[in-house]
């Protein structure tokens, strides 16, 4: 499966073919990709504003000068046909991160990988959820696993967060 940007990226290699993710069409309900220069040392920020996109920005280190590399969001109605299995606890979204080629965003490339996004209020209210428990889960070899998940702020919507990861695959954000 290609997750590639759709340009080509010159002797860099980091672009590729404009193949899909592999989610089923029927299940994303928003799809944002966005496109940054990565550079060895330098901090490269991929920021989101699309209306519905509750990942704000991705931010990693470059490892190696790798050109235009494109980071795609998808947010999902549904957990992602990646997964096996449902992640466990209250589900607020199903989403997929793909960044460059599948199998670009790994140590050799980047380093230091974080995720922010922002939670409703609402969905917590509702769902009577303590906001200590939410969490950024990522689903990677057969398994859901809870990423190290900080609270960043609030504002009167939304309160946001930050995660670490090791990788780019399905997510889930639950509490």
């Amino acid at each position: 499966v290609d997750m590639g940007s759709g340009t080509s990226s010159g002797s860099s290699g980091g672009g590729g073919g404009g193949g899909t993710s592999g989610e089923d069409f029927y299940n994303i309900l928003i799809s944002e990709t966005e496109r940054e220069y990565v550079n060895k040392g330098s901090e490269v920020s991929y920021n989101f504003d699309s209306e519905g996109n509750i990942v704000r920005y991705i931010n990693f280190t470059g490892v190696t000068s790798s050109g235009t590399i494109a980071a795609k969001i998808e947010i999902l109605n549904h957990t992602s046909a990646m997964a096996d299995q449902a992640p466990p606890g209250i589900v607020n979204k199903n989403l997929n991160i793909w960044v460059g080629n599948l199998g670009w965003a790994n140590s050799n490339n980047i380093a230091n990988p974080t995720i922010r996004f922002k939670v409703e209020k609402s969905w917590i209210n509702e769902n009577n959820i303590d906001k200590s428990t939410i969490r950024l889960n990522r689903y990677c070899d057969g398994n859901w696993n809870q990423l190290i998940t900080t609270m960043l702020g609030e504002d009167v919507r939304y309160l946001y967060f930050e995660s670490q990861t090791a990788g780019f695959s399905p997510f889930a954000i639950t509490g």
